[in-house]
This record gives C-alpha cells, sequence and structure tokens, in this order.
C-alpha cells in the first residue's frame, strides 16, 4: 500500500537465501521490483539486502547489515 496518495504501488518478489555455519549467521535476499500505478517509474528495480551475524555469545551477537541495488 503506497505511503502517500499520490505514490506508486510496488511489488517485490525474489529468493531468500539462508546459511548458517559454526558461529555465524549468513543472509542473502535477492528482490526484483516493479511499480505500478500512478507516477509508477518504468521497467525492474534490482535490489538486494544482506546480513551476517556473529553469535558470541547468549545475550550478545554482533550484526553486520547491507542494503542497496547492484551498480550498473
Amino acid at each position: 500500500m503506497p505511503r502517500y496518495a499520490h505514490d506508486p504501488y510496488r511489488i517485490s518478489i525474489g529468493p531468500s537465501l539462508a546459511k548458517d555455519f559454526d558461529r555465524f549467521s549468513a543472509r542473502l535476499n535477492l528482490l526484483a521490483a516493479h511499480e505500478y500505478g500512478a507516477n509508477a517509474r518504468p521497467g525492474v528495480e534490482l535490489d538486494y539486502r544482506a546480513r551476517i551475524e556473529y553469535r558470541w555469545r547468549r545475550t550478545l551477537s554482533p550484526v553486520v547489515e547491507a542494503y542497496g541495488e547492484p551498480v550498473g
């Protein structure tokens, strides 16, 4: 649902990959998004979301996250 009345609708789809090894947990989401409706941009956008977690202690797990769009 758009945030404001003039914003377009957006649909995203893609795989979600996850792998646990030793004390690390890694996740990667690759998304293809398309906008439709009023003020929609043409074409398909590609996005990614990545996360690496280190399970150090039961109460403390440092995390590094990255969000963005591929260059090109």
